[in-house]
């Protein structure tokens, strides 16, 4: 369909959560309004019967902002980030709720205005590396 509404000459523009950094090998997206999380060969994958012309790229953050992003997606290691990770979201809602006040008066605030589009850039050469997935296609 996109590549139906498509202008002749005009670019599609996809980003996507970088599946690699957010989820193991085989598992399911945990966000439940994420049907699907694609790595760059994945994504590439999809969208090249559509688009003959693909530029994939990476959206990564410089120090703190990639930091945070990093902690607040990676996968849960060992056992307990294995059963934290079957919960069901409801679940998982209602302890979000309990933890998140604890870990913020540990940790401190993030304050969003600390960050600006100066912390944050397109990265060509290492997509695979990068916080989200960025496809520009042409038909």
């Amino acid at each position: 369909e996109l590549k139906r509404v498509l202008k002749p000459g005009g670019q599609l523009l996809i980003t996507t959560p970088n599946r690699l950094l957010r989820l193991l090998p085989g598992e399911k997206p945990w966000n439940p309004f994420h049907l699907r999380e694609y790595d760059p060969d994945g994504l590439r994958n999809e969208l090249l019967p559509f688009f003959p012309e693909i530029r994939l790229s990476g959206i990564n953050a410089n120090g703190r902002a990639r930091e945070i992003e990093l902690r607040r997606v990676s996968p849960g290691k060992g056992l307990m980030g294995s059963i934290k990770r079957r919960f069901p979201h409801p679940l998982k809602r209602a302890l979000k709720k309990i933890t998140d006040p604890l870990h913020a008066r540990k940790t401190g605030q993030i304050d969003v205005s600390d960050f600006g589009p100066e912390d944050f850039f397109v990265d060509d050469a290492h997509p695979e590396n990068a916080i989200d997935l960025l496809a520009i296609c042409r038909k």
